[in-house]
């Protein structure tokens, strides 16, 4: 174990004091868990363990006197599956009810805040972000998607908290954008992630008329009904789309196509 906090002087003037000792090691096998802590999250170690392959920060987990977690449990794992060091300090009469008191007092970032930190280290690409966010009012993974231009992409979030977002068509993004808005007057979710990702695959499909899906829904909006997933929404845009058309002749924009 070795002691990295010590006082600090700047222009012969005290830095404050020292509150506490933060330690580092490897010897992963002299911690554990207190009972009555959150449970550890799978994802949340994944997207810790790519921020942390990156950059490491001497960020200390707390620990009471039997060195039981209580504060940084996902963060632990993490560094342990990459094999780095840990760093910790010890508050030794800590107890189940300081961490809920700690949880319940954190605030975590949100997307604003993340973008808000890279505009103001030059990043003009996630102001692009807030302004598209701004205009249309998609959700964050939905704006990220057209943005990037990427239905697919699923580590889209995690990518832009870490600084990688690029907006490989931001024009796309806005003509996308503005088609999509052109359901509102007939579906007021259009919003949602399922109906954007529905209308997101169609512009991918070769030889979709969007002007002739718009005229359809017009005439038959009772048909656009909620549904929950994309694949869901595409059966009955599908049907909407292909309205008086020969099933020979149909279109496809689900797969399997369905009839009933």
């Amino acid at each position: 174990m070795k002691t990295i906090v010590s006082k600090r002087k700047n222009n012969n003037k005290t830095q404050g004091t020292v509150a506490n000792t933060v330690y580092r090691t490897n010897s992963y096998e002299m911690f554990g868990y207190i009972d009555g802590n959150r449970e550890v999250n799978r994802t949340h170690i994944d997207k810790l363990k790519t921020s942390l392959a990156e950059k490491q920060l001497p960020v200390p987990i707390v620990v009471d006197g039997l060195y039981r977690i209580h504060d940084g449990q996902h963060r632990f794992e993490a560094i342990k599956e990459l094999g780095l060091p840990i760093y910790y300090i010890v508050l030794p009469e800590l107890g189940v009810r300081d961490v809920q008191l700690l949880n319940a007092t954190m605030k975590a970032w949100n997307y604003n805040d993340y973008a808000h930190s890279y505009i103001m280290q030059g990043n003009d690409e996630y102001r692009k972000f807030l302004e598209f966010r701004e205009t249309y009012g998609f959700g964050v993974r939905e704006s990220l998607q057209l943005l990037i231009g990427d239905r697919t992409d699923k580590n889209v979030e995690t990518n832009f908290k870490l600084g990688n977002l690029i907006c490989h068509d931001e024009n796309g993004a806005i003509e996308k954008a503005m088609m999509i808005n052109e359901l509102a007057p007939y579906h007021d979710r259009y919003r949602t992630r399922a109906f954007v990702n529905a209308l997101n695959h169609c512009f991918s499909i070769e030889g979709y008329d969007h002007k002739r899906f718009v005229s359809k829904v017009k005439r038959q909006s009772l048909r656009l009904t909620d549904q929950v997933t994309h694949k869901e929404y595409l059966v009955i845009m599908e049907k909407i789309y292909n309205s008086g058309v020969r099933k020979a002749n149909y279109f496809r924009l689900a797969e399997p196509l369905t009839f009933k």
